[in-house]
């Protein structure tokens, strides 16, 4: 009978189904300040739960210059939330000579070594040879400890007990950075 390709017989051409309005997929504004205000609720109680966790101290391996060398160490946040401190041992003071206390203004980039290039841990020969899921626990903390005109920056590499809190710690770095930048700049103005 002469009906062309994907007609119905007796009805003619088919109609392709309707294709929904980009306008329903989109979300309303009142809808996308709801979702904005979920995300900023969850962020708050991640970076919350992890200032908690850091304020009583969180055993960590710190990774030395070789291979081999791997340090207990802890790092804890301080009651202001201004400074991260590393601690040999299981010292949890930054009045130990052990300790390196970082002010979270100073990091100038945290990255775990599964998520960054690999250049960035080639500085750090023992992390070569870690295996994938040590590489998932693996972090880079790079600072800065001169003054602004001239800055020097030092590094730190280390181990969190899982992949997750190793993310989370990154994530809640960044944002605690960024809050502390802000900080300083409206105390500047």
């Amino acid at each position: 009978r002469g009906e062309a390709p994907g007609a119905v017989p007796g009805k003619g051409m088919m109609s392709p189904p309707p294709v929904p309005k980009v306008d329903s997929m989109m979300p309303t504004s009142q809808e996308a300040a709801r979702l904005g205000e979920l995300e900023r609720t969850r962020v708050r109680a991640l970076v919350k739960a992890w200032v908690v966790r850091g304020m009583r101290g969180v055993a960590i391996d710190m990774l030395g210059e070789d291979a081999d060398q791997r340090q207990p160490c802890n790092y804890c946040i301080d009651r202001g939330v201004q400074h991260l401190v590393f601690s040999a041992g299981g010292r949890r003071s930054p009045a130990d000579d052990a300790s390196l206390c970082i002010s979270f203004a100073d990091v100038r980039e945290v990255c775990r070594a599964c998520d960054g290039p690999d250049d960035a841990l080639a500085e750090v020969s023992s992390a070569a040879g870690l295996s994938d899921e040590e590489r998932a626990r693996c972090l880079l903390l790079r600072f800065d400890t001169g003054p602004s005109t001239a800055p020097d920056w030092t590094q730190v590499c280390f181990m969190e007990s899982t992949p997750e809190e190793a993310k989370t710690f990154a994530v809640c770095v960044r944002i605690i950075k960024r809050y502390s930048e802000d900080q300083r700049d409206t105390v500047r103005c």
